[in-house]
């Protein structure tokens, strides 16, 4: 008996690892009550500041009398995400300007996590756990409330009032342009219109689809990030056709942000399927996507207007700079940029697409889309791998040139290396060109007045810096004067240096 007794008492003990596994969720769960105290002394909304300090006592019960603490690191994990999502969502609110959708939401979370609260006050450690089923319903209700308006949205207001009124208008929309642009800001600003608002009601949702690797995405992975954004709970088989059938029941806008993620996953298996459900949703009466991508490829066939993200204008630009004190996205900038880098179709153009990259910064008008064969003719792919570039964004066309904006270009001379062969094709070229034109206007003198600014860039730079051929440098320097003279007077930076190699040469 009094061995039986003994067995019952160690059966009883508590396992060195199950102590250590709780001592281990105690300081995350202290970590997270401190982590919720801060958001509520920076959060404004009273009823957000309220939901909080309920929920960090819900903590604090599950830290003093739950005896199963290990069960609860993931409320814990949960209750973290709460606070930091309460303290982003309501960051740019006050009381009296509180988004209707945002308030509501507030108010179902309020009394959810009010019931939980009192569920645990009067159970404490009985049922405790079976009643906590549903807590992923009251960690969702602010995990994915849709983003709110951004604070600084300089330059874009009459680009916004312009989608706004397209989405209204039931049209599907595709965003594009570079990393760090703005895309996903306007979109953010678009579904807090209160025209939107007006006519979606709560039915607004933002899916973003950063962070993943588009090599490796799957069906799968697009659909539980679809859901998620939802709200909503699939079972079986075929969640397809359980969101289009939960969007069917009333007019809904969906942002799918980052979609060149799923755009890039084209040469996959998996690409097929998500294309198939964005162009079955899409159809769906009553539901209005937007899209926001660095790709140019449409590669749903969605039925869509496609707009371009532009640069900001210059005084845009500086207000910007003043207001975030210089800050922003730029320090995150390389990262962005490696992205572009890594997607599938720039990897499957190998150093060729780095090469053509690095000249496109060299050159200061950028490169002739209509004579890359020309400039550059030991690329034979040259003209496909500017395609892509222009899909992805790396660069953009101005004029029948290949630009790149400051951010981009800043990188690219500082990461890249323009072959040297490369160069002296577009120096063989170039200086061919000069040779060749005539007083009569012809295709060599067209190309002296579109390209001007490029040839009399690399005409200087070899005034200054190569002494292997300098009668051929100042042959073709004349030449490409006098051609001006004849096709497109204008003043160079020739002229000034041709004085001083003068000067020098009869010290």
């Amino acid at each position: 008996m009094k061995a039986e007794l003994r067995s019952s008492k160690k059966s009883k003990k508590p396992s060195e690892t199950k102590r250590s596994r709780d001592d281990g969720v105690i300081q995350l769960l202290d970590g997270t009550i401190a982590v919720i105290d801060t958001a509520k002394g920076v959060v404004s909304i009273l009823l957000a500041r309220g939901i909080l300090e309920t929920i960090a006592n819900i903590l604090t019960v599950v830290k003093t009398v739950i005896k199963n603490k290990s069960d609860f690191q993931a409320i814990a994990n949960k209750c973290k995400t709460i606070g930091e999502r309460l303290k982003s969502a309501t960051k740019d609110a006050t009381a009296d300007d509180l988004p209707e959708y945002l308030g509501r939401a507030l108010f179902r979370l309020k009394e959810l996590v009010n019931n939980i609260n009192s569920d645990i006050a009067s159970k404490k450690e009985k049922g405790f756990f079976s009643r906590l089923d549903f807590t992923a319903e009251w960690c969702f209700k602010v995990e994915n409330m849709p983003p709110s308006r951004p604070a600084m949205l300089h330059g874009y207001d009459g680009l916004v009032a312009e989608l706004t009124n397209l989405v209204i208008n039931k049209k599907h929309l595709v965003l594009i342009g570079p990393g760090g642009m703005g895309k996903s800001s306007v979109a953010k600003a678009i579904i807090n219109e209160q025209s939107i608002k007006d006519k979606f009601a709560d039915r607004h949702f933002f899916v973003t689809y950063d962070g993943l690797d588009p090599s490796a995405i799957t069906f799968e992975t697009f659909m539980m990030r679809f859901v998620e954004a939802l709200g909503i709970d699939i079972a079986g088989v075929d969640p397809l056709c359980q969101i289009s059938s939960f969007l069917r029941s009333a007019n809904t806008l969906v942002v799918l942000d980052n979609a060149e993620t799923f755009e890039e996953a084209s040469q996959l298996s998996a690409s097929k399927d998500i294309l198939a459900a964005i162009a079955e949703i899409a159809n769906i009466d009553g539901i209005l996507l937007v899209l926001t991508s660095r790709s140019r490829r449409n590669a749903s066939n969605m039925r869509c207007t496609t707009k371009n993200i532009p640069p900001l204008d210059l005084n845009s630009a500086r207000a910007v700079k003043v207001l975030e004190g210089g800050k922003g996205k730029l320090h995150k900038f390389s990262d962005t940029m490696q992205l572009l880098l890594s997607s599938p179709s720039v990897q499957d153009l190998d150093k060729d697409g780095l090469h053509v990259l690095a000249i496109i910064a060299n050159l200061p008008q950028g490169l002739n889309e209509d004579m890359a064969s020309h400039l550059l003719p030991s690329l034979l792919q040259v003209d496909h791998i500017c395609d892509v570039l222009c899909m992805q964004s790396l660069v953009y066309c101005q004029d029948k040139f290949l630009k790149m904006l400051a951010p981009i270009w800043h990188y690219v001379q500082d990461s890249l290396q323009a072959p040297d062969m490369c160069l002296q094709e577009i120096h063989t070229f170039y200086y061919h060109t000069v040779a060749s034109c005539l007083k009569e206007c012809d295709w060599y003198a067209n190309i002296i007045i579109s390209d001007h600014p490029n040839i009399e860039d690399v005409v200087a730079f070899n005034l200054a810096n190569i002494q292997d051929d300098t009668e051929e440098t100042y042959v073709a320097c004349w030449q490409f004067l006098e051609r001006l003279t004849w096709h497109l007077p204008c003043l160079t930076t020739l002229t000034p240096a041709i004085s001083n190699i003068i000067a020098n040469s009869s010290m």
